[in-house]
């Protein structure tokens, strides 16, 4: 993804998202836009895109309560959503000296092809059954897209290079002989699957809005509190 440092497609301005009968809007139409009812492509790409939806709406927007979430509602949130696009604007830069959801340490990485990371491609030795499987260039829409798929649903194995570590001392990525070992699927994919369950509102904002976390909300589920720090990583590993 790292192309020069030119900054350019920025995801607030320019239309990526695919959306049901309407075709690809800016993250800023999603959120000022009444009239788009839903996310379009297939079901993964609803799922990833809603997920960064929503960890944009959280970030501009968390209430305290219901009666704060009540107060506000979609058009609450879509004003303060948008207000914080305008502020974060040079965050959401696909190029540049600062690319969206990229960081230095990666570029290191083995260079592959798209199509490595694409499940519906045919790469390597695989046999090419239709067109549609034959790897081609992406346009920067499509670049973004992938981004946000492999934030969540990386598939695992060995085309993944694992021989890249971002966290020092971390040996989560190697054999027991130390050798990198093959990479394990993403967050949202898991070894066999998880159920994503969303509510679903009249258009994008109030869906949004249906689903966003409370500060009580978040103070109750158990995976996000913070764990006792004198923990054993021992006792951790039993949990």
């Amino acid at each position: 993804m790292l192309e020069g440092t030119i900054n350019r497609f920025n995801l607030v301005d320019e239309p990526w998202i695919p959306v049901a009968d309407y075709g690809l809007a800016s993250l800023k139409q999603i959120f000022s836009d009444t009239s788009i009812r839903a996310l379009g492509g297939n079901p993964v790409h609803k799922i990833v895109i809603t997920k960064l939806l929503l960890a944009i709406a959280q970030a501009a927007f968390t209430p305290e309560n219901d009666e704060e979430w009540k107060i506000a509602g979609p058009e609450g949130l879509a004003a303060k959503v948008i207000s914080y696009l305008d502020e974060k604007r040079g965050l959401f830069f696909l190029f540049g000296d600062k690319p969206f959801l990229q960081m230095t340490g990666i570029s290191n990485a083995s260079i592959q092809k798209y199509g490595a990371v694409q499940l519906y491609i045919a790469t390597g030795n695989t046999t090419v059954l239709n067109q549609s499987q034959v790897d081609r260039n992406l346009t920067d829409a499509e670049k973004a897209q992938l981004l946000i798929f492999l934030m969540s649903f990386a598939p695992g194995g060995k085309k993944t290079d694992n021989s890249i570590v971002l966290s020092k001392n971390y040996t989560g990525k190697s054999n027991n002989n130390g050798k990198p070992s093959t990479g394990k699927p993403g967050p949202s994919l898991g070894f066999s699957g998880y159920l994503h369950t969303l509510l679903t509102g009249k258009n994008m904002i109030e869906t949004l809005w249906l689903n966003l976390f409370t500060q009580e909300q978040i103070s109750d589920i158990r995976f996000f509190q913070l764990r006792d720090r004198s923990t054993t990583v021992g006792e951790n590993a039993r949990r």
